[in-house]
């Protein structure tokens, strides 16, 4: 699991800071956040990195089942770079 891992509490306390560095070079754009015990419970993750794994699920129908992820990955990959 890539990106910043935080617990529910630290996460509250530090929205605004969590929210900016999502944009920041060299983050993946994702923030993992954790109940009590360290289980990953939500995610945080960048706009522009969202958009492109819904636009690229929304076109997996054109895509044959065995592209998909390489099509999702290569509109991940592709979106970040902008």
């Amino acid at each position: 699991m890539e990106g910043s891992i935080v617990s529910s509490a630290e996460a509250i306390k530090k929205l605004p800071s969590l929210l900016t560095g999502l944009r920041h070079k060299g983050s993946d754009g994702t923030c993992y956040i954790t109940d009590t015990r360290g289980v990953a419970r939500a995610v945080l993750v960048d706009i522009d990195r969202y958009n492109a794994m819904m636009d690229a699920l929304e076109d997996k129908d054109e895509v044959p089942d065995a592209k998909i992820a390489s099509a999702l990955i290569d509109a991940i990959i592709g979106r970040e770079k902008h």
